[in-house]
């Protein structure tokens, strides 16, 4: 099923070049193609992408990585602020759209998305995940447009284990307040959604549930896009909190697609 959660943004190039004339201060990055020829370099930009809360296993060497990395004829581009590695940006063909970056501190992160824009005078799409709240927030001043999106197609194999994983991640994210609900999900069982003494947790139950989904349904019920009211009706007693957890913050890299 279509479901999940991707940020997608459009940063124009006139918008920054604004903000320069209003003399607002962007830093100087320096952007060098990285290659496997430079594992150094791409042995930081792969802990950046390790450090996502979700990312695929892109093999166990630099050369393993650098081919999926690049597998859809990406290019690497790293930022280097003073001489030293800041982040990167990964980009297609047209340095127009970068499906996938990284950077040391969000404050590197608005400053090479911008200097990249300016240098390669293009309007600049970028996708994140929600996880990346920081760096979202860095750059709302010059998004001209954004949107949610799902990522991908999942077929859910454990739901119990993925929504227990996704909720505990989520709740470092914004915490949650205490308060159950219980799902149905029709050919699948019931489970109970719950969150005792701040500590969340899904496991199966024989109860009746306060609200029944059809299996499809219950994908962007509970992983998005769109808020569950969208998806379904919901119980009043329970709104509010339903509200608070769906959707969980599933996601999956467009450079990582089979």
């Amino acid at each position: 099923e279509p479901c999940g959660s991707l940020y997608k943004a459009r940063i124009p190039r006139w918008l920054v070049e604004e903000d320069i004339q209003k003399k607002v201060f962007i830093p100087e990055y320096e952007f060098k193609k990285i290659t496997e020829d430079d594992p150094k370099n791409l042995s930081m930009v792969r802990e950046l992408y390790n450090n996502n809360f979700i990312h695929a296993n892109r093999g166990d060497t630099l050369h393993d990585f650098y081919l999926s990395t690049t597998a859809w004829d990406t290019t690497i581009w790293g930022a280097f602020k003073g001489g030293e590695f800041a982040g990167y940006l990964l980009t297609y063909p047209d340095k127009g759209w970068a499906p996938e970056s990284g950077s040391v501190n969000a404050e590197d992160y608005f400053g090479m998305v911008c200097r990249f824009v300016l240098d390669n005078n293009v309007d600049l799409s970028i996708e994140l995940p929600l996880e990346r709240l920081t760096e979202i927030r860095a750059l709302e001043q010059y998004v001209l447009s954004s949107n949610m999106a799902m990522p991908s197609h999942f077929k859910i194999l454990n739901r119990e284990k993925l929504v227990n994983a996704l909720m505990k991640f989520g709740n470092k994210l914004t915490p949650y307040c205490d308060g159950e609900v219980i799902i149905g999900v029709e050919g699948e069982g019931n489970y109970l959604i719950s969150v005792k003494e701040g500590i969340p947790s899904c496991k199966k139950t024989e109860k009746d549930a306060d609200i029944t989904l059809p299996y499809l349904d219950s994908a962007r019920f509970m992983f998005g896009p769109m808020p569950p009211c969208f998806v379904a009706d919901l119980p009043k007693s329970k709104a509010g909190f339903i509200s608070q957890i769906f959707p969980l913050p599933l996601y999956w890299n467009n450079q990582d697609r089979a």
